[in-house]
């Protein structure tokens, strides 16, 4: 619906979250990302299907109808927020955007790579529209 009331322009931004908060809800940092996983599984097919069906260890939704369908074709543009090279290479195979920070040069530069290494194994787009960084001004925040 969101996607049709802003005429097209939704982007979708996801992140498996900030260890210490994991940690006040009452998960390992394992399980946020299991979880996290299984959920973009679930957010991917709905993005993509008029109807889904999930089994996993989290959710399971049997013939599940999605309305209304994003206007937006295949799908609104997705984001990811990645800190390791491994989140960049999987945000790359699922087709998502990545967006990075707090990381030296050296690192950005290894997890952007990765990202394009990955986006082009998998067939998707990875140009400069893909990537994003945070930057922290001087003096920190």
């Amino acid at each position: 619906m969101l996607d049709h009331l802003t005429g097209g322009r939704l982007e979708i931004g996801t992140s498996a979250g900030i260890p210490n908060e994991i940690e006040k809800v009452g998960l390992s940092v394992s399980e946020a990302r299991a979880r996290n996983d299984e959920a973009l599984e679930i957010i991917d097919a709905a993005l993509l299907a008029g109807t889904i069906t999930h089994k996993g260890k989290h959710w399971s939704l049997e013939n599940l109808p999605i309305v209304s369908r994003p206007l937006q074709q295949p799908s609104p543009t997705r984001w990811t927020t990645v800190v390791s090279i491994e989140s960049a290479r999987k945000a790359a195979r699922r087709g998502s955007r990545i967006a990075t920070s707090f990381h030296s040069v050296e690192r950005v530069r290894a997890i952007f790579d990765a990202y394009r290494d990955e986006a082009e194994r998998a067939g998707n787009p990875s140009g400069p529209e893909h990537l994003a960084l945070e930057a922290q001004p001087r003096g920190g925040l």
